[in-house]
């Protein structure tokens, strides 16, 4: 009965090794940080803590404080991050104000703890972002674009003459046109005086004297 116990218990321990019974002493190593480096200063916002993976570790304790441990007034973070077959343990994303900060790892399995590793670390506030300007429809979309010339218009004048008779004839006709105006109302007195030395047209001379003519008693 007892060979028949071994035989099962057996192939369990040796599947077992040696590193699964025998924690690895790990208490004269630290943490080999990869950033933040002590006294980086960066800008408000996530901040990742990463570290490279310590052989024999089981965990990390990574603790966060504002100002300083020695003058610790707020605790930031306080985590325990496990080492197993998905996740080596080795990283940490902590959103972080404007200030001034110390932080501290240590690696630990079952049996032993490394040093702790202190560093500090300075946050400024992020800039803000400059509004946007509104864009003006007259402005060129891109201003590196050299201005597309503008063709140059025409100057508007008056419009030609059509063409008609000369002026010498146009005037003619309009002195004539007054001549009759003045037929039309003709000034008997003047008539009755005889004096007709004042019209220049011997056409409308001629009409006047008929009309004189014709007014005598």
């Amino acid at each position: 009965m007892k060979h028949i116990y071994w035989l099962l218990i057996l192939p369990a321990l040796l599947s077992v090794g040696c590193d699964d019974l025998v924690e690895r002493d790990i208490e004269g190593r630290t943490v080999s940080v990869v950033a933040p480096r002590d006294g980086v200063r960066t800008v408000a916002g996530e901040v990742t803590f990463l570290w490279r993976p310590l052989d024999g570790a089981r965990s990390y304790h990574l603790t966060i404080v504002s100002p300083s441990f020695a003058r610790a007034a707020r605790v930031v973070a306080d985590t325990t991050l496990a080492v197993d077959l998905l996740s080596a343990g080795n990283r940490f994303v902590q959103a972080i104000e404007a200030g001034d900060y110390e932080w501290s790892i240590r690696a630990a399995n079952g049996g032993y703890r490394s040093a702790e590793l202190i560093l500090s670390l300075t946050v400024d506030a992020a800039e803000p972002e400059e509004p946007e300007r509104p864009t003006d429809p007259t402005e060129p979309t891109n201003p590196t674009d050299p201005e597309v010339p503008t063709e140059p218009t025409e100057p508007v004048g008056p419009e030609p003459e059509e063409p008609g008779e000369p002026n010498g004839q146009a005037a003619q006709e309009t002195v004539s046109g007054q001549s009759h105006a003045e037929q039309s109302y003709p000034d008997i007195g003047s008539e009755r005086s005889g004096d007709l030395r004042h019209i220049s047209d011997p056409a409308v001379h001629d009409v006047h004297a008929m009309s004189y003519r014709f007014c005598e008693p």
